[in-house]
């Protein structure tokens, strides 16, 4: 009977057969609980540094400068970026490193588009502000040339051009470039740029009637018509290249600046053959031509 007993103790129970299979079951299962505990807290690691990262970049001079661009699109992707990075961070303080990972992508995307969009802006101002230089350039190659033609004319031609509405709207043009608005500057440049170049027309013009009573000889005559027309060439081509016009009127422009230079060259072969005469009436027509492009253009001058 004993032996029996002994026999009976000789063998594990079949509690102590469960306990050993979750020992070995837990301890199997332990290296996979290690690494996700360390997974999850390499995840925390991350999330916490890319919010570190956010917020410098939130604090940072170039945020203020998005802030203080008054560009409405950059504003409001900054404030997402904020509004995105705040939420961020109650999802990282829950635990909940997923939804903090997909918040701070949105907030950092936020972010650089705002950048982008004000470097954009910049840097079509930059642009804008070259062309602006230029058209001051231009301005004051005809306020010059107007200038220069006033010592023929006399004072009495000097009210072709007001002299205070030019002024007015260059400092307009220069006020509005340094509060950051080179667009609306080029608008009131190309308004003073139309007056100089209509004021100089108008002044030649009118040399016209002048000299033409003092011509020596035709052939003075005809070269007097040549220079106008240079002249008169040189002013659509830069109404070409400052108008905002249509197709329609810049096709119709280019067709009347076409048919001048097709009358100026049988002008020029006429004069060639000592036919200055008709070589004048020739230019005279062209001339004509070109005051019509001009008027498609916008330019307000007598035909």
């Amino acid at each position: 009977m004993s032996g029996h007993a002994a026999s009976a103790t000789s063998r594990p129970s079949h509690a102590r057969l469960l306990a050993a299979a979750s020992l070995a079951f837990c301890l199997a299962l332990l290296p996979s609980l290690l690494l996700a505990q360390a997974s999850a807290q390499n995840q925390a690691v991350a999330v916490a540094k890319k919010l570190e990262l956010l917020q410098r970049y939130l604090d940072s001079k170039s945020a203020q400068k998005i802030a203080d661009s008054e560009n409405g699109a950059a504003i409001e992707l900054l404030k997402r970026a904020r509004e995105r990075g705040d939420q961020a961070l109650q999802s990282y303080n829950r635990g909940d490193m997923a939804i903090a990972g997909e918040r701070l992508t949105e907030a950092f995307r936020a972010y650089t588009e705002a950048l982008d969009v004000v470097r954009t802006k910049r840097s079509g101002h930059a642009e804008v502000k070259k062309q602006n230089d230029g058209l001051r350039e231009e301005i004051a190659s005809y306020l010059q040339a107007f200038d220069e033609a006033l010592l023929a004319k006399g004072p009495a031609a000097a009210g072709l051009l007001n002299r205070g509405r030019v002024k007015e709207l260059l400092d307009e043009s220069r006020y509005l470039e340094q509060n950051g608005d080179p667009q609306t500057a080029q608008n009131r440049l190309k308004e003073v740029y139309n007056m100089a170049v209509g004021a100089l027309t108008r002044v030649r013009q009118n040399e016209t009637v002048v000299y033409s009573l003092d011509f020596r000889t035709p052939a003075d005559e005809y070269r007097y018509e040549q220079n106008r027309h240079q002249s008169y060439t040189m002013l659509v081509d830069q109404m070409r290249q400052s108008s905002e016009l249509s197709e329609q009127a810049l096709k119709l422009a280019q067709r009347y600046a076409d048919e001048g230079a097709k009358l100026r060259t049988e002008a020029e072969t006429q004069a060639a053959a000592g036919q200055f005469d008709t070589a004048i009436k020739t230019m005279e027509e062209a001339n004509k031509r070109l005051v019509r492009s001009l008027q498609m253009m916008g330019l307000s001058i007598p035909g």
